[in-house]
């Protein structure tokens, strides 16, 4: 299968021109083809949705509300693809799925005068694709205008819509322009995820819950004091909600975030046995872990198992990468076996050091127990 930045080929930009020249006639396919087809290939995904969008600005009406309101015409019918297909239906007449992005990328470049304008074309936009991008650098630029435009966004019939209000003002949205107001204090951001907590679409309470895994990165009481609120209430079915907001806390072994899940904190466990092997592993090859607990509680108790591998990092530093080992409810006096399989293997996002690595058990946020390995590159 192609690259995913493949797919902005010179096949989708020449349908984003026949989008386009179906709402403007004036439109010059041929020439914005041209000159936007001969950059593509040695870009990467992000640079080909820029590069796409400076070349509208070359081939639009200098007038920028008057270019938001063709590019708006030129979409297809709304439906957003929230699971399928990002590119959307192949549809020759109109600009559709992935492609909006561009566009998009044109209001969040061009539209920040012109803020009623933008907030319209947004909307419009990200019923087809999403603006969570475009949206963040209004929010910069005009935070109290786009908050209030974000909270009347989470009473749209549109589940798109609904969902952008949160996505879009995530702190720390990956690939987005961090919004540093937010990080520093949340607490403008409570009406919105208010707002949705039980909404009906899955698609926007796991928003939510994106959202607040990412302010739980640095407020974590914050979010853990609102999930535990949450959870009080009556009605609504808010668990799915607070275990994906909560995921990189109970990562971390932070106590709420355990708690609030039903795991024993501390747990009440003996250590039976904890050990690695090989000892020596090669880069390739597969790292085995394994252990032995018993439970000395009085009752049932639920744990969350994890291993941690610290790893050897550039200039004697060293790293930790969590994995998760399960969540398993064991019985008073109850012995369990836990095995692991940790493959070596190189990745894009990792790169591997020779020398001597650890391995930890952590169980409901308590280490346990750690163990030494060799790894060895050649």
């Amino acid at each position: 299968m192609a690259a995913f930045k493949e797919r902005l080929d010179p096949s989708a930009v020449e349908r984003i021109a026949a989008g386009i020249s179906s709402a403007w006639g004036d439109f010059d396919a041929p020439s914005f083809v041209a000159a936007t087809v001969p950059g593509l290939a040695s870009l990467e995904l992000k640079a080909r949705v820029q590069h796409i969008a400076d070349r509208l600005r070359e081939h639009l009406p200098r007038d920028v509300p008057s270019a938001l309101a063709i590019l708006c015409a030129s979409l297809g019918p709304p439906g957003a693809p929230s699971g399928g297909d990002p590119w959307g239906p192949d549809d020759p007449r109109h600009t559709t799925g992935m492609l909006v992005w561009p566009l998009t990328q044109f209001v969040q470049d061009h539209g920040r005068p012109h803020f009623d304008e933008s907030m319209a074309a947004l909307q419009e936009m990200t019923r087809r694709f999403t603006g969570e991008f475009a949206l963040r650098p209004f929010a910069v630029a005009a935070p109290d205008r786009t908050l209030a435009v974000a909270l009347h966004w989470t009473q749209s019939p549109d589940q798109h819509l609904r969902r952008l209000a949160s996505e879009g003002l995530r702190p720390r949205l990956p690939w987005g322009l961090q919004l540093k107001q937010y990080i520093k204090d949340p607490s403008p951001l409570l009406p919105i995820v208010e707002a949705l907590k039980d909404d009906s679409e899955e698609y926007v309470r796991r928003s939510v819950a994106n959202l607040l895994n990412d302010v739980a990165k640095d407020h974590p009481e914050w979010v853990v004091e609102l999930c535990a609120r949450w959870l009080a209430e009556p009605g609504g079915d808010r668990a799915r909600l607070v275990r994906h907001a909560c995921r990189t806390l109970v990562k971390q072994g932070h106590p709420g975030a355990l708690a609030l899940q039903g795991f024993a904190v501390p747990p009440e466990l003996e250590l039976l046995d904890f050990m690695v092997s090989p000892q020596s592993v090669r880069v390739g090859e597969t790292l085995a872990v394994s252990g032995r607990l018993r439970s000395t509680a009085q009752g049932p108790q639920k744990l969350c198992i994890d291993y941690v591998m610290h790893l050897q990092r550039a200039r004697g530093k060293t790293g930790e990468k969590v994995f998760k080992g399960g969540n398993r409810t064991i019985a008073a006096g109850e012995e369990v076996a836990l095995s692991f399989s940790r493959p070596m293997v190189a990745v894009s996002t990792r790169r591997y050091y020779p020398g001597t690595h650890d391995v930890e058990l952590v169980v409901n946020g308590v280490r346990l127990a750690r163990a030494t390995f060799e790894l060895i590159l050649e």
